[in-house]
């Protein structure tokens, strides 16, 4: 029975990945299948070499891409084909079935928002993203450990090639705190690129409102990055607009309802890094000779939404988080330093009504976590 092939998972890889199978009928042991490929619609057929195709069973191959590619796969999308050994051209194949591509295949540049909770979701930017689960791939892991955790393909949506959607799942088990995250779209069980502390994840605490802060915030993130250590505490203002409706023959009102909302915060930083100053002015780092590094700021600037992640000691060594959504970040005020005090930057935070969430969820949250 001549071989016929089927499938071939995962739909991607690089020099140097193994364990690619192919599913199918007829197969052989002892050398006696051999794979084919070719870049779509080009007529010559190349052989998989003998040595990097093993035998499952009679429904599935399996190979593997040298790291050199003497077997000269082309970058981009390939037909895959099965023959029994001693044939010159397949005996069946799927047409762009398998993509091999060179070198760093995804990178992740940002998480937004910079926290999440079930069931939420995140959007994840970077490059190379491919429209096919099996072609694009997410890890994660707790931050500090060693082992990647893939995350299930169906809870990753394709935007585009340089956005995914990420969903926050019940059927994943997510590690409360922070998390690194990484993407790849190779057969590999490692990510290609990855972020540290991408994001921070909340697992529910005891529901105590009376008691849920217990001292002043200790940490400020910007876009699920640290922004640096407080000089002073935390100044919270709120403003709420109240409109009142009167009836024509009376002076008591007979209907109130909130006409406009303000949050604004001012969050006096120290001990903040060149990196971390150059994040929050949405300027860059130059390194100068002699081990200087300068960043730059002022001028027209462009205005960008960031969330904003306040965390505070709660209860019972728990920590609770105190998110924005939508801020505008700014610098206001003076900046001060002295020889036995820590330098201090004010930034002031304005933060914005989030119209596409629901209503009573469009500003931000309180929530309990337990740390891992």
């Amino acid at each position: 029975m001549a071989a016929a092939i089927t499938s071939i998972t995962p739909g991607s890889a690089k020099a140097g990945a193994s364990g690619i199978s192919i599913v199918g009928t007829g197969f052989s042991d002892d050398g006696l299948s051999t794979v084919w490929f070719r870049p779509p619609g080009e007529g010559a057929w190349q052989a998989v070499a003998p040595a990097r195709v093993s035998f499952e069973s009679s429904t599935e191959l399996t190979i593997e891409i040298d790291e050199a590619n003497t077997d000269g796969w082309t970058a981009g999308w390939n037909d895959i084909g099965v023959a029994d050994y001693g044939d010159e051209t397949p005996d069946d194949y799927l047409e762009l079935a398998f993509r091999y591509e060179e070198g760093l295949m995804a990178t992740i540049d940002s998480v937004k928002p910079g926290f999440g909770a079930l069931v939420g979701t995140l959007t994840i930017i970077g490059t190379g993203f491919a429209d096919d689960p099996s072609l694009t791939k997410m890890y994660k892991r707790e931050s500090g450990d060693a082992d990647w955790e893939a995350v299930t393909a169906a809870n990753i949506s394709y935007e585009s090639a340089t956005e995914l959607t990420l969903t926050l799942a019940e059927d994943e088990s997510w590690d409360g705190g922070w998390n690194d995250l990484g993407v790849s779209v190779s057969s590999e069980s490692t990510p290609d690129d990855s972020l540290e502390r991408a994001f921070q994840f909340y697992t529910a605490g005891a529901d105590d409102p009376n008691a849920i802060v217990v001292g002043p915030v200790e940490e400020v993130y910007i876009d699920g990055r640290y922004a640096g250590d407080l000089a002073d505490e935390v100044g919270w203002d709120v403003r709420e607009e109240i409109v009142k409706i009167f009836t024509q023959h009376s002076r008591t009102p007979v209907k109130t309802y909130p006409g406009e909302e303000e949050h604004e915060l001012t969050i006096p930083l120290a001990e903040v890094s060149m990196e971390n100053l150059a994040d929050l002015f949405g300027s860059s780092v130059t390194d100068l000779s002699d081990g200087r590094k300068r960043v730059t700021f002022g001028g027209k600037q462009t205005i960008v939404d960031r969330d904003l992640l306040l965390v505070a000691p709660g209860i019972s060594g728990k920590k609770t988080a105190i998110g924005f959504y939508r801020c505008n970040v700014g610098l206001s005020g003076s900046i001060t330093y002295g020889k036995d005090a820590n330098a201090r930057i004010p930034l002031r935070v304005t933060v914005l009504e989030d119209t596409s969430r629901a209503y009573g969820d469009r500003i931000g949250f309180f929530e309990e976590y337990t740390a891992s």
